[in-house]
């Protein structure tokens, strides 16, 4: 289980960067850069294009989607988020958005391919530590224990916009969570006149 985490770190770590149309910095105009917050991380944004201008509204409509995917769809922290309606259905099945489903069916397909180093369905024992909140503690083995016999992505099932968890699963999907944004920024980007981004 241990390779299982330190897989979901780097897998977060790497897919934390998107490149839109790559370029050099060492040459040409400055970016426009801009800082925000989103999925428990910094967001820093580097845009250019022809104008602050449009750079700034760029940079503001990626913020303002990866707010919404994480609040509207993979958040486990998010009251209402799909992915927290799945956690807290008891393994009865929830119907999520049709863009929901198909990063949990993404998710799947690398927990599949990794054999199940990486597993979406680690939320019950990700989650025992608290981090991040008011009631951080560590927990007892037990806990540890009784967390990681739930652990299994072949107990969770997408048919169509319906998931399926298996009894007492947590999904937590912060290994591929931040590749689904990068995904969802440069679709974002694409629709702008931005040139290049970083």
């Amino acid at each position: 289980k241990i390779v299982t985490i330190v897989i979901c770190i780097i897998a977060a770590v790497l897919a934390a960067v998107v490149i839109y149309d790559a370029v050099s910095t060492s040459k040409g105009p400055e970016p426009y850069t801009d800082t925000g917050y989103v999925m428990g991380s910094p967001l820093t944004q580097k845009i250019w294009s022809d104008d602050d201008s449009t750079s700034s509204k760029a940079a503001s409509e990626v913020l303002t989607s990866l707010t919404a995917l994480e609040n509207d769809s993979i958040s486990w922290r998010i009251k209402g988020s799909d992915v927290y309606n799945i956690n807290h259905s008891s393994g009865n099945a929830v119907r999520v958005s049709k863009d929901t489903a198909s990063y949990i069916s993404r998710s799947l397909d690398v927990c599949k391919s990794s054999c199940g180093r990486l597993d979406i369905t680690i939320g019950t024992l990700s989650t025992l530590w608290g981090i991040g909140t008011d009631d951080a503690k560590v927990p007892s083995q037990k806990q540890i224990d009784d967390a990681i016999s739930v652990i299994n992505y072949k107990d969770l099932t997408v048919n169509g916009d319906l998931v399926t968890s298996g009894k007492g699963q947590m999904l937590d999907l912060g290994a591929t969570g931040k590749g689904i944004a990068c995904d969802k920024a440069r679709s974002v980007l694409e629709k702008t006149s931005v040139k290049s981004a970083v």
